[in-house]
C-alpha cells in the first residue's frame, strides 16, 4: 500500500500550494503588478464609461489582467439613458409634433398632468423604434453592474470589509435593480395611449423606475467607504432622496386626481376624430397639481439624475487575474477529480462481495491508476511551462 500513501501525501502537497483567486477585491494593501495596474488605471480614466468599457477586452488582452468598477456599468446606463432621452425627444420634435402638442394626436400624459414628461419623446413612432435598441443597451449595463457589485459585495462581506446590513441592502437592491432593468421595455410595450389598462402599466413602470434607480445609487453609497464619500455628494444624495419621494407623492395624487369615468383612455381617440369640441370638454380638465410644481419634481429629478457619474463615491474594483486563454492541460486538469471519482467508483463496486486479499489488490489497482493520472497531469504543466509564449 506504498503507493497508497503517496497520494495521499501528494494531495496534501498540493492542497498546502493553493492558487491565487484569479479574482479579487483591490485594497489599499494588496500586493499586485503595480506598473501593469498604473497602465490599465491611465487608460481607463478618461471619457465616458461606455467608451472606458468598449475599452477593456483590449486592455485585458494585452496586460493579462483587468481592473473592473462595476459603478462604470451603472454609469453607462445612465449616459445611454439620457443620450436616447436625447435622440428620441429630437426625432418626436422633427416627425410628430402633433404628439408633443397633444392635437390632433392623443397625448395622454399631457392630458393628465397638462404638460409633457420624459416619456412623451420616446412613446410614439419613429422614435420608439430608435428607443428600443437603447433600452436594451442600458438594461445589459444595468444588469451588469447589479451582477458585479453583488461579486464585490459578497467578496466584502467574506473579507469583513462590509457590515451586515450593508451587505444584505446592496445585494438586495442589485437583485431588484437587475430585474427593473428586465423589465424598464415593457414601457414600448404598453405605451399610455394604448387604451385599456396600459396607460396604468406605464405610469406604475415609471414609478418603479425612479424608486429603484435612486435606492441603486444610495446603495454605492451604503457600501462605500465613509472617507471616499465627499459633502457634496452626501447632500446630493439626501436631498435627491427627498425630491424622489416628493415627486412620487405629488404624482401620485396628480395622477389620480384626472376623472377617467368622464374622459376614458378608449374613447379619446374617438373624441378627437369627432372634431366637435367633446374632447375639449370632457378631456381638457384642470390639473390636480400645478403645473410649474409637478414639472419642476418630474424635470428636476431628470437633471439630479445627470451629475451621477461625477457624485458616485469610489468603492474598491475587482481585479481578475490570469486572464488567458484555456490550454489542453488546464482542460485536463479540470477533469481531473472526475477521472479519480471514476476509478474509485470502480474499485468500490469490484471490492464488494470479495476477500479481504482481492480488496487489498483491487485497492492497490485503483490507486495505481489514480497515482498515474496526477503524475500525467504534472507532466502537462511542466511542459506547458516550458512552452515559450
Amino acid at each position: 500500500m506504498t503507493e497508497t500513501s503517496d497520494i495521499q501525501v501528494q494531495g496534501s502537497a498540493d492542497e498546502a500550494a493553493a492558487p491565487t483567486p484569479k479574482v479579487q477585491v483591490l485594497t489599499s494593501g494588496a500586493s499586485m503588478q503595480e506598473s501593469s495596474l498604473a497602465r490599465v488605471k491611465e487608460r481607463v480614466q478618461h471619457g465616458p464609461a461606455i467608451f472606458q468599457i468598449m475599452r477593456l477586452n483590449r486592455q485585458a488582452a494585452e496586460d493579462g489582467m483587468l481592473l473592473v468598477h462595476p459603478e462604470k456599468y451603472l454609469e453607462a446606463s445612465f449616459e445611454v439613458f439620457l443620450f436616447m432621452l436625447a435622440v428620441c425627444w429630437t426625432i418626436t420634435a422633427i416627425s410628430a409634433w402633433d404628439v408633443i402638442d397633444g392635437k390632433p394626436h392623443a397625448n395622454r400624459i399631457k392630458d393628465i398632468f397638462s404638460y409633457n414628461n420624459v416619456c412623451v419623446g420616446f412613446d410614439e413612432k419613429p422614435a420608439r423604434y430608435v428607443a428600443q435598441p437603447l433600452m436594451c443597451l442600458q438594461g445589459y449595463y444595468g444588469v451588469r453592474y447589479a451582477m458585479l457589485d453583488s461579486l464585490r459585495a459578497e467578496m466584502q462581506w467574506m473579507a469583513g470589509e462590509i457590515q451586515a446590513k450593508a451587505y444584505r441592502f446592496t445585494i438586495t437592491i442589485n437583485a431588484v435593480f437587475g430585474f427593473t432593468m428586465l423589465l424598464w421595455g415593457m414601457l414600448l410595450i404598453v405605451p399610455p395611449g394604448a387604451g385599456g389598462a396600459a396607460l396604468d402599466y406605464h405610469f406604475y413602470v415609471y414609478v418603479v423606475f425612479v424608486v429603484v434607480m435612486y435606492l441603486t445609487i444610495l446603495a454605492n453609497f451604503v457600501e462605500a467607504p465613509p472617507e471616499n464619500i465627499s459633502a457634496m455628494a452626501k447632500y446630493w444624495c439626501i436631498y435627491y432622496g427627498i425630491h424622489t419621494l416628493l415627486l412620487l407623492l405629488v404624482g401620485f395624487v396628480a395622477f389620480n386626481s384626472y376623472d377617467f369615468i368622464q374622459c376614458p383612455s378608449d374613447d379619446v381617440a374617438k373624441f378627437l376624430e369627432w372634431n366637435n369640441g367633446t374632447f375639449e370638454l370632457l378631456c381638457d380638465q384642470e390639473p390636480g397639481v400645478p403645473v410649474s410644481f409637478m414639472s419642476f419634481l418630474d424635470y428636476g429629478w431628470f437633471i439630479l439624475l445627470v451629475p451621477t457619474t461625477m457624485l458616485l463615491p469610489a468603492s474598491p474594483p475587482l481585479v481578475l487575474s490570469a486572464i488567458k486563454l484555456s490550454t489542453a492541460a488546464e482542460d485536463h486538469a479540470r477533469n481531473l477529480p472526475f477521472q479519480a471519482d471514476k476509478h474509485i467508483a470502480a474499485a468500490v463496486e469490484r471490492i464488494k462481495g470479495i476477500s479481504q486479499g482481492d480488496v487489498t489488490i483491487a485497492l492497490e489497482t485503483a490507486a495505481t491508476k489514480i497515482q498515474a493520472i496526477f503524475r500525467g497531469n504534472a507532466a502537462r504543466k511542466t511542459e506547458t511551462t516550458s512552452t515559450p509564449v
